[in-house]
């Protein structure tokens, strides 16, 4: 009966928010001097804030990395990576670069919603690889600053890592986002038939 009233069953956690805002939270926790540390995470409301403060921070740097990552892959590598590696599986007329963002839309929805509970699932999964693979920006992020800091890289050091770390995962995302796409052109296949 309490749960109606607290409305527990509407709370929606999504690891992808979670696991960042985690690795997040242990970072810049490592990184405040000794004597402000949080070392009383182990408590209960100390480890109730820490996951909830952790989530929060997930949430910020998700959302970051989905402006920063989706964005421009979508306007950029993601097209020319679906044109190079899908070219045997695209009709002439379907290679344009302008009209890519509509065709992987197609794609993906008709991967999601075939009707074939293996391939709505398959498709999910390589969905969730890429947030994951998303996600990890900003830890990284921070990661490279922790380091450089330690090590006394300078600013163009940190700035030349951050660019690095960028570049590395818009190469991997726009990988990602292809497989998504072959899959749901499986999707594709199925509605047809």
């Amino acid at each position: 009966k309490w749960r109606r009233g607290v409305g527990w069953d509407k709370v929606e956690l999504h690891i992808e928010n979670l696991v960042p805002g985690l690795v997040l939270g242990g970072l810049l926790a490592a990184a405040l001097p000794s004597s402000t540390r949080i070392d009383k995470a182990l408590t209960l409301a100390g480890g109730a804030f820490f996951v909830a403060a952790s989530y929060l921070m997930g949430t910020i740097g998700n959302l970051l990395a989905r402006l920063l990552l989706d964005t421009v892959s979508r306007h950029s590598l993601r097209p020319v990576a679906i044109i190079l590696l899908t070219r045997d599986k695209l009709k002439p007329g379907e290679r344009r670069f302008k009209d890519m963002a509509a065709r992987y839309s197609k794609a993906l929805d008709a991967g999601l919603t075939c009707g074939k509970p293996l391939i709505e699932t398959e498709v999910a999964k390589r969905r969730t690889t890429g947030r994951l693979l998303r996600s990890c920006l900003v830890p990284g992020w921070v990661a490279l600053w922790l380091v450089g800091s330690s090590r006394s890289w300078t600013g163009w050091d940190l700035a030349w890592a951050f660019v690095a770390e960028y570049f590395a995962l818009l190469v991997l995302y726009a990988y990602a986002e292809v497989v998504v796409f072959r899959e749901g052109l499986r999707g594709e296949r199925v509605r047809a038939a």
